[in-house]
């Protein structure tokens, strides 16, 4: 059984799947490796030159991560997504690479079980960018608010097409470090980790 994050760069994935590994022990974070992409700054440079290797990259360090989890039997709990990555590589790829990399995607899928949720996590341009200033990353220096923008109307538009419903926080109306609104969330739109993460 398996939940995934997803929403803007900076929205609080890491952070949402790091409290909820300590509020539920029997489930496990798998957490995004994101320095291990060596192809990432390259491709924040010059994001159309270096998208195929940095999209594929993630698609199967993602796709290998949940494999070797979902082995161990219990529940996980992922800081990103597959349909993120999917979205990703619609928004920045075109042509035969665009092709290749939704072939590559088909297969990854039917190596997988499906996830049991996908929580999407809403949160401004503006405090996005914020974030993304104050945590300091020198790869995510050239990241700019039109990025930001089509990157997550595509991944909104993605979601909308798996026909699944899909739970929205607004992570910057909580904040995932703190246990109150944890407890809050975990009452209300996750509830369903309760019947999950058991």
């Amino acid at each position: 059984m398996r939940v995934e994050l997803c929403g803007g760069i900076a929205s609080g994935k890491t952070t949402l799947a790091t409290a909820l590994k300590e509020r539920f022990l029997y489930c496990d974070a798998v957490l995004e490796d994101v320095f291990s992409n060596g192809f990432l700054p390259d491709f924040y440079c010059d994001p159309p030159y270096y998208a195929y290797e940095t999209e594929i990259f993630f698609l199967l360090q993602h796709m290998h991560q949940i494999k070797v989890r979902q082995r161990q039997g219990i529940p996980l709990v992922c800081d990103f997504s597959l349909e993120q990555d999917y979205a990703y590589g619609e928004n920045n790829l075109i042509g035969d690479e665009l092709s290749s990399f939704r072939e590559i995607y088909q297969v990854t899928m039917s190596q997988l079980q499906t996830p049991e949720l996908l929580i999407f996590l809403d949160c401004p341009v503006d405090i996005l960018l914020r974030r993304i200033t104050a945590r300091g990353r020198t790869s995510e220096r050239t990241i700019n608010t039109d990025y930001l923008r089509t990157t997550i109307a595509q991944l909104k538009r993605r979601l909308k097409d798996t026909g699944r419903e899909i739970v929205v926080i607004d992570s910057h109306r909580y904040d995932f470090r703190k246990d109150e609104d944890i407890s809050y969330l975990l009452s209300g739109p996750l509830h369903m980790c309760s019947r999950i993460f058991v």
